[in-house]
């Protein structure tokens, strides 16, 4: 009978110290995570246009070089703030080509943007778009609308 109680107290044992890894485990996850978000209290709330107001026109220029004039008062536009190292913008880029292939013919166009000077992993980034979504790189398109970072 001791033999057991013995060996059940070992695997209840093992059994607490597994558990106690698994709760560091997830720790170090969530400080992960927390790191990554920053103190979101401390952001500025954006101040950037409202939606559905129309802005002034600009000038854009693609990674490959081509001008993209955005004039709101005459066609619409759908701008997605993305970066190359964001795994949930990643996931974004089927959708955006197949919204940019369905609604050509209605004058909405799609543009990809990227807060950063181009770099080769903007150029490996952009050659998964398609044409029909030109990816902009360009810090003052953020600031101008006041994004400060991708989810």
């Amino acid at each position: 009978m001791a033999l057991f109680w013995t060996i059940g107290i070992i695997g209840l044992l093992i059994c607490q110290a597994l558990m106690f890894i698994l709760i560091l485990a997830f720790a170090r996850e969530l400080g992960v995570i927390l790191v990554r978000l920053g103190p979101i209290s401390a952001r500025p709330a954006p101040e950037g246009p409202a939606v559905g107001e129309v802005v002034e026109p600009i000038e854009m220029v693609d990674i490959t070089g081509k001008a993209h004039p955005l004039r709101p008062r005459k066609s619409n536009a759908l701008l997605v703030f993305i970066s190359p190292s964001c795994p949930a913008c990643e996931e974004l880029l089927p959708g955006m080509r197949t919204l940019a292939k369905e609604y050509r013919t209605t004058g909405l166009k799609v543009y990809a943007l990227s807060a950063r000077d181009p770099s080769p992993e903007d150029y490996a980034y952009a050659a998964g778009l398609t044409r029909s979504v030109p990816y902009i790189c360009s810090a003052a398109l953020h600031e101008a609308y006041s994004i400060h970072g991708t989810p």
